[in-house]
């Protein structure tokens, strides 16, 4: 079962989302994409060499806020 999600496009995704949303009278926000994986969630900084890909470690230079760099692009 959890093979079969893979096969959803995002469309599908979004609108199984957006009808749960309203369900439960909720919102759904659309982020863009671009330098989630490079921005810091507290200081706001996007710097490319803060994510260790090798090692899947964010570490901003700036305020020093670390977590796994896949977390953060789900952030």
């Amino acid at each position: 079962m959890r093979n079969s999600h893979r096969s959803w496009s995002f469309f599908q995704l979004e609108s199984f989302l957006m009808y749960k949303a309203q369900a439960i009278q909720s919102a759904v926000v659309k982020v863009s994409p671009a330098f989630t994986s490079q921005r810091c969630p507290k200081c706001g900084l996007v710097e490319k060499t803060n994510r260790h890909h090798d090692t899947h470690k964010y570490w901003c230079k700036q305020c020093q806020y670390r977590c796994n760099d896949d977390r953060l692009g789900a952030m």
